[in-house]
Protein backbone atom coordinates (compact mmCIF):
# COMPACT_ATOMS: atom_id res chain seq x y z
CA UNK A 1 0.00 0.00 0.00
CA UNK A 2 2.84 2.38 0.56
CA UNK A 3 3.99 2.04 -3.03
CA UNK A 4 0.47 3.64 -4.12
CA UNK A 5 0.41 6.56 -1.29
CA UNK A 6 3.98 7.16 -2.66
CA UNK A 7 3.00 7.33 -6.42
CA UNK A 8 -0.37 9.40 -5.22
CA UNK A 9 1.28 12.05 -3.80
CA UNK A 10 4.18 11.91 -6.12
CA UNK A 11 1.70 12.27 -9.17
CA UNK A 12 0.10 15.01 -7.32
CA UNK A 13 2.70 16.92 -6.78
CA UNK A 14 3.68 16.98 -9.96
CA UNK A 15 0.35 18.14 -11.64
CA UNK A 16 -0.39 20.52 -9.59
CA UNK A 17 3.76 22.08 -10.18
CA UNK A 18 3.35 21.47 -13.80
CA UNK A 19 -0.22 23.16 -13.49
CA UNK A 20 1.00 26.18 -11.91
CA UNK A 21 3.86 26.54 -14.11
CA UNK A 22 1.62 26.76 -16.79
CA UNK A 23 -1.01 28.90 -15.08
CA UNK A 24 2.52 31.10 -14.20
CA UNK A 25 3.37 31.62 -17.64
CA UNK A 26 -0.12 32.36 -19.22
CA UNK A 27 -0.33 35.27 -16.47
CA UNK A 28 2.98 36.50 -17.00
CA UNK A 29 1.92 36.51 -20.96
CA UNK A 30 -1.88 38.11 -19.91
CA UNK A 31 -0.83 40.74 -22.24
CA UNK A 32 -0.41 39.08 -25.38
CA UNK A 33 -2.63 36.29 -24.54
CA UNK A 34 -5.82 38.77 -24.64
CA UNK A 35 -5.48 38.82 -28.14
CA UNK A 36 -4.32 35.42 -28.39
CA UNK A 37 -6.86 33.63 -26.10
CA UNK A 38 -6.64 29.88 -28.21
CA UNK A 39 -2.95 30.01 -27.32
CA UNK A 40 -3.80 30.07 -23.62
CA UNK A 41 -6.87 27.40 -23.83
CA UNK A 42 -3.98 25.20 -25.40
CA UNK A 43 -1.86 25.36 -23.06
CA UNK A 44 -4.06 24.62 -20.50
CA UNK A 45 -5.39 21.71 -22.50
CA UNK A 46 -1.75 20.28 -23.29
CA UNK A 47 -1.24 20.40 -19.27
CA UNK A 48 -4.08 18.12 -18.64
CA UNK A 49 -3.40 15.81 -21.38
CA UNK A 50 0.59 16.18 -19.73
CA UNK A 51 -1.40 15.13 -15.82
CA UNK A 52 -3.28 12.58 -17.58
CA UNK A 53 -0.23 10.56 -19.34
CA UNK A 54 1.61 10.53 -15.52
CA UNK A 55 -1.45 8.96 -14.65
CA UNK A 56 -1.29 6.80 -16.82
CA UNK A 57 2.39 5.49 -16.34
CA UNK A 58 1.32 5.24 -13.00
CA UNK A 59 -1.41 2.82 -13.61
CA UNK A 60 0.79 1.10 -16.29
CA UNK A 61 3.60 0.94 -13.36
CA UNK A 62 1.48 -0.08 -10.44
CA UNK A 63 -0.61 -3.09 -12.63
CA UNK A 64 0.32 -6.27 -11.70
CA UNK A 65 -1.42 -9.90 -10.39
CA UNK A 66 -3.39 -7.24 -7.45
CA UNK A 67 -4.24 -4.62 -9.01
CA UNK A 68 -4.92 -4.22 -12.27
CA UNK A 69 -7.41 -2.64 -14.95
CA UNK A 70 -9.89 -5.17 -15.72
CA UNK A 71 -12.49 -5.04 -18.41
CA UNK A 72 -12.40 -4.09 -22.09
CA UNK A 73 -8.65 -3.57 -22.74
CA UNK A 74 -5.81 -5.19 -24.36
CA UNK A 75 -3.12 -4.21 -22.22
CA UNK A 76 -1.72 -1.30 -24.10
CA UNK A 77 -0.33 1.97 -23.17
CA UNK A 78 -3.54 3.09 -24.83
CA UNK A 79 -5.87 1.48 -22.63
CA UNK A 80 -4.03 3.33 -19.52
CA UNK A 81 -4.30 6.59 -20.94
CA UNK A 82 -8.07 6.12 -22.34
CA UNK A 83 -8.27 5.12 -18.85
CA UNK A 84 -6.89 7.80 -17.19
CA UNK A 85 -8.55 10.12 -19.42
CA UNK A 86 -11.90 8.71 -18.51
CA UNK A 87 -10.94 9.04 -14.44
CA UNK A 88 -9.81 12.72 -15.06
CA UNK A 89 -12.41 14.23 -16.78
CA UNK A 90 -14.90 11.95 -13.83
CA UNK A 91 -16.74 10.65 -17.18
CA UNK A 92 -16.06 6.64 -15.75
CA UNK A 93 -17.56 5.23 -19.00
CA UNK A 94 -17.47 1.99 -17.26
CA UNK A 95 -15.98 -0.17 -19.75
CA UNK A 96 -12.30 -0.70 -17.74
CA UNK A 97 -12.43 -0.57 -14.16
CA UNK A 98 -9.73 -0.64 -11.28
CA UNK A 99 -9.19 -3.53 -9.46
CA UNK A 100 -7.24 -3.75 -5.92
CA UNK A 101 -5.05 -0.91 -5.13
CA UNK A 102 -5.57 1.43 -8.53
CA UNK A 103 -8.56 2.06 -6.84
CA UNK A 104 -7.10 4.17 -4.84
CA UNK A 105 -5.45 6.09 -7.66
CA UNK A 106 -8.07 6.67 -10.01
CA UNK A 107 -10.13 8.19 -7.14
CA UNK A 108 -7.20 10.52 -6.21
CA UNK A 109 -6.78 11.28 -10.08
CA UNK A 110 -10.70 12.13 -10.38
CA UNK A 111 -10.73 14.63 -7.98
CA UNK A 112 -7.27 15.72 -8.93
CA UNK A 113 -9.27 16.49 -12.19
CA UNK A 114 -11.86 17.86 -11.12
CA UNK A 115 -9.46 20.76 -8.86
CA UNK A 116 -7.92 21.10 -12.31
CA UNK A 117 -10.52 21.55 -14.63
CA UNK A 118 -11.69 24.22 -12.10
CA UNK A 119 -8.42 25.90 -12.35
CA UNK A 120 -8.37 26.11 -15.48
CA UNK A 121 -11.74 27.67 -16.06
CA UNK A 122 -11.06 30.24 -13.65
CA UNK A 123 -7.83 31.52 -15.75
CA UNK A 124 -9.91 31.32 -18.69
CA UNK A 125 -12.58 33.18 -17.32
CA UNK A 126 -9.95 35.69 -15.97
CA UNK A 127 -8.92 36.40 -19.50
CA UNK A 128 -12.11 36.49 -20.97
CA UNK A 129 -13.32 39.12 -18.78
CA UNK A 130 -10.06 41.42 -19.40
CA UNK A 131 -10.56 41.08 -22.47
CA UNK A 132 -14.68 42.42 -22.28
CA UNK A 133 -13.97 44.84 -20.31
CA UNK A 134 -11.02 46.96 -22.39
CA UNK A 135 -13.31 46.52 -25.24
Amino acid sequence: MLPVFTICISLITLSIAIHAIVIGRILKWKNYLNSHFVSAAGMLLVSHLIHVSLFAMGYQFLSDAESKLIGNLDGSWIDFFYFSLSCYSSLGFGDIYPYGSLKILSGIEALLGLVMIAWSATILYTLIKSITVKD
